[in-house]
């Protein structure tokens, strides 16, 4: 059998209660409520807290990722940086254009 360790931030920074209070205004809108157990989501919750995400980005995160497991959930929180990033580039930009075509 295979000795499978988890990998982990090297102290917990974060306190349970803040985690669950993330999770608590996630649970009151969720609908349907998740399958995987609430203690679970909290954990992952206190993850992505730990690694510096908001209560909000973590929350939106969680309506709109396919699964409640690390993976996806840091993958949705990463999208949705990647996303905001790219339309923040196109308004600038949009403004850059303006602001030349003006000048000419």
């Amino acid at each position: 059998m295979e000795n499978r360790k988890e990998l982990s931030l090297r102290s917990t920074t974060v306190d349970t209660q803040d985690a669950t209070i993330v999770v608590d205004r996630f649970w009151e809108q969720a609908h349907p409520k998740p399958i995987t157990p609430y203690n679970q989501v909290r954990g992952i919750v206190r993850r992505c807290l730990e690694a510096g995400y908001q209560d909000d980005e973590i929350i939106n995160a969680l309506h709109r990722t396919d699964a409640y497991t690390i993976s996806a959930l840091e993958y949705t929180l990463r999208s949705s940086r990647r996303a905001a990033r790219s339309q923040t580039g196109t308004t600038i930009d949009r403004i850059l254009m303006m602001r030349q075509h003006r000048e000419n």
